[in-house]
């Protein structure tokens, strides 16, 4: 199923950035992990 960037944008993104703040190390490497994988499809925005 594929995700549109507005539809992550408008209810996925702030909790995403949130997340490399996190206490917890491992939810901070998995953010690590997945922003290598979604900052493509937002290399051309300012929103990250």
């Amino acid at each position: 199923m594929y995700m549109s960037k507005e539809f992550f944008k408008k209810y996925f993104l702030k909790d995403f950035i949130l997340s490399s703040t996190d206490r917890v190390s491992a939810v901070r490497m998995e953010f690590a992990n997945a922003y290598l994988v979604i900052k493509p499809y937002f290399e051309n925005e300012m929103d990250l």
